[in-house]
């Protein structure tokens, strides 16, 4: 840090008429002097032309002799003997910029703008209101003017000269970074402290134009910014809010989306790698190939990812046995089955991702393959995955949620298992930067009236005392009382699909009032229940109408394999199942997943940053240049 001083310093423009003007800049001492401050410096700035040589000698005369010590420096700008054109002025004023700014460096500045033509004065003061000055004043004397030194003295004593305040001028905040050193003048010293000087470009006008402008936009859009899910939309022109606010295009957006950094919540290990060539490759990685289950890849149903009717949750969940417990018992398949989904989450732009896992359902107890084995295997395969990938523009962060599995009668010892597994992993994996940890339990399987959560209540108890977080599939098949009991008797902060939450008002108000998540996931949604624009389908999806009642709401996969979708389809598919959603809407879902995270606040907000970091405008991607 620079630890040199404060110095007071007067900056001061000559006209072009520099015989009789030149005194001007001795009355400002005069005053800044008596007045003010003892100044150090005065730094005079004018135009080129035939008279400043004679000038700059009275100037220096001058001050040797009545203000002894005093730093001084006269600067002409080249090719500009006067400010006749819209070229000269541009030319000063870029000139007279960098000027103040290689002066006003730990410097207390005053400004006078006696000076010289209107243009020059302009900008001086210009000058002082974008980067600061302590006082700007103006020299005011009768006719006839002083023409010597005696003179001034005399109109001074008089009281035939007169200065006027014109206060001082804070500066631009945004623009005290700017330093001299990255906006130099091309400078020749002709004798020693006359300089000429000019410039290549308008690059400081430039920088300083995109400043103002940037900073009009936030001003603007303040009163939107609660509207706004990102505060750095505030930087957006007005053009490209409006275009927010337009409704989603899947064929003309389908880049934006693409390229749109997103956070996955929702999204089942198992259910990925379920046909065809990722398949294949799962089984391929096998370390005892002779061991795995001989199944055949289910056929997948007419017109998938659309069918013409909806097929049923139990003929969904037949669509990924190909992939089922018994391959990724395998440690080869369930290392490639990591792998391969970490890479789909790279390509579809997924900075952060909460996977679901069933690690009990892996194990191979004969061959020493416990619950907690595998799920150390799995926690290390996304880690290695993530130190691969540390820096690079497609990293994702992924963390796991351990699924519990319900079930409506039988041996329920597999709850208690995995409740006792997440306890244990949340001490050893906690969620840190840069680490896939253990962030949750998610309680899946049958949904029915026999299954709801109240009848594990107790089981979960041990879950919160250690403060995990809890979400669960409720509302898929059972009704809206499924949703409650998952709220008040389990206490999830989030819930998987809650389709039918609209036909509880009141519960609809408590899940907007305490923050709930709904983890939604269209394609599932619309393969296993059929909604609008589904032929002789009259049910309409309620994705739209959470979030214009204000329910924190996110779009995510569920099976990505079985669901033949990533991301970016079933953010796209929203244009058909919920018509009129706008772009805005998109980013609204975005903000909900990072506000529902089972992050941490620090790793939230750090999430959330990172987003803004990285959300393309429409003229980013030159959007407004393509025909409608």
């Amino acid at each position: 840090m620079d630890s040199s001083p404060q110095k007071n310093v007067l900056l001061c423009t000559l006209g072009s008429t520099l015989s009789k003007t030149w005194l001007i800049a001795v009355e400002a001492l005069y005053f800044v002097n008596h007045y003010h401050q003892k100044l150090d410096e005065v730094h005079l700035l004018t135009t080129c032309n035939p008279e400043a040589e004679e000038c700059f000698q009275n100037i220096e005369q001058c001050l040797k002799i009545h203000f002894p010590g005093l730093i001084y420096t006269f600067t002409q700008v080249d090719e500009c003997a006067d400010i006749c054109s819209q070229e000269d002025y541009f030319l000063f004023q870029e000139v007279l910029y960098r000027w103040f700014l290689k002066h006003i460096q730990r410097a207390t500045v005053y400004v006078c703008i006696a000076s010289g033509r209107k243009t020059m004065s302009a900008a001086l003061l210009k000058g002082a209101s974008l980067f600061g000055a302590k006082y700007v004043f103006d020299v005011l004397a009768e006719e006839p003017f002083p023409s010597s030194m005696e003179e001034v003295k005399e109109a001074l004593k008089t009281n035939k000269i007169k200065f006027v305040s014109l206060g001082n001028e804070k500066g631009w905040t945004q623009l005290k970074k700017l330093s001299f050193e990255e906006f130099p003048l091309n400078e020749i010293e002709r004798k020693p402290r006359l300089y000429l000087a000019t410039v290549a470009d308008r690059k400081l006008q430039e920088k300083i134009n995109e400043v103002q402008d940037y900073s009009l936009r936030i001003h603007y859009n303040w009163g939107r910014l609660s509207e706004l899910p990102f505060p750095v939309l505030a930087r957006w022109t007005p053009k490209e809010l409006d275009w927010l606010n337009e409704p989603l295009d899947p064929k003309r957006d389908k880049e934006w989306i693409e390229k749109l950094p997103k956070v996955e919540l929702h999204c089942h290990l198992g259910g990925f790698a379920t046909h065809g060539e990722l398949l294949a490759q799962v089984r391929s990685s096998a370390e005892a190939p002779s061991s795995l289950p001989h199944l055949l890849e289910p056929p997948l149903p007419e017109g998938w990812p659309r069918p013409a009717k909806p097929i049923g949750l139990e003929t969904y969940m037949e669509l990924g046995r190909a992939t089922g417990t018994d391959l990724l018992k395998d440690p080869g398949c369930l290392k490639e089955q990591c792998r391969l989904l970490y890479q789909a989450l790279q390509k579809d732009r997924v900075v952060y991702a909460e996977i679901r896992t069933s690690p009990n359902n892996y194990t191979n107890i004969s061959k020493g393959r416990s619950a907690w084995t595998v799920l150390c295997e799995i926690r290390d395969h996304f880690q290695q995955c993530m130190n691969e990938n540390q820096g690079a523009d497609t990293y994702c962060h992924v963390n796991l949620i351990i699924i519990v599995t319900r079930k409506d009668k039988g041996d329920l010892s597999d709850i208690s298992r995995h409740l006792s597994l997440a306890v244990t992993a949340a001490q050893h994996f906690p969620p840190k930067e840069s680490y896939c940890g253990v962030v949750g339990v998610d309680l899946a399987g049958l949904e029915s009236p026999k299954t709801r959560a109240s009848y594990f209540a107790e089981d979960f108890v041990p879950v919160h005392r250690c403060g995990l977080a809890v979400t669960a599939h409720a509302g898929e098949i059972d009704d809206v009382e499924g949703i409650w009991q998952a709220i008040f008797r389990l206490h999830a902060r989030r819930i998987g699909h809650a389709l039918h939450l609209l036909k509880s008002q009141d519960l609809l108000n408590t899940v907007i009032d305490r923050h709930i998540g709904i983890e939604m996931c269209p394609l599932a949604n619309y393969q296993i229940h059929g909604f609008k624009p589904m032929e002789n389908n009259k049910n309409t999806y309620p994705l739209k109408e959470y979030l214009n009642r204000g329910v924190y709401v996110t779009v995510n996969t569920d099976n990505i394999g079985i669901s033949k979708g990533s991301l970016t389809d079933n953010l796209l598919f929203l244009a058909e199942l919920c018509p009129g959603i706008r772009r805005l809407d998109i980013l609204k879902l975005l903000n909900h997943a990072c506000q529902i995270a089972f992050l941490p606040h620090q790793l939230r907000t750090e999430l959330i940053h990172k987003i803004q970091k990285n959300l393309l405008t429409p003229t980013n991607l030159a959007l407004f240049n393509e025909p409608s």
